[in-house]
């Protein structure tokens, strides 16, 4: 089993409802869950950028039901590399919502682009959402 993490950003395909949002959340907790996922998603007006990590036959699967949802569109994907241990374990998915000005804090330069993300980059912006009470992984 090779460990990897993939970084990817999509643009919902309409503004999402919190109802809907709650609703995407839920089923790709579970759906993480299944595959056997660890993954942090961020989302701010339309746009996604989510790292997942695990198996890498896993992800793969997972990204081609992801790019299938009708949910978003333009979904490009940063980067993959093989890692040693996960960042975001033991949760199928730490979600969080940021504004515009928010977003382009944690991104400083990278703000305008987010497809040149490098995954670690990604893994880094979405680690640092973490609540206080979810222990990291150094």
């Amino acid at each position: 089993m090779q460990l990897i993490q993939c970084a990817y950003t999509s643009t919902a395909s309409r503004p999402l409802t919190q109802f809907e949002l709650g609703e995407l959340t839920r089923e790709a907790r579970r759906a993480n869950f299944a595959f056997g996922i660890t993954a942090a998603l961020i989302y701010c007006e339309r746009t996604f950028l989510q790292v997942l990590e695990g198996d890498a036959d896993a992800v793969d699967e997972l990204i081609l039901r992801i790019a299938q949802d009708a949910r978003h569109c333009r979904m490009i994907e940063c980067g993959r590399e093989a890692i040693e241990r996960r960042r975001f374990d033991p949760h199928p998915l730490i979600y969080a919502e940021r504004s515009p000005s928010e977003l382009q804090a944690l991104l400083g330069a990278d703000g305008d682009c987010l497809s040149f993300l490098t995954v670690q980059r990604a893994a880094d912006i979405l680690y640092s959402l973490l609540p206080a009470a979810i222990p990291r992984v150094a």
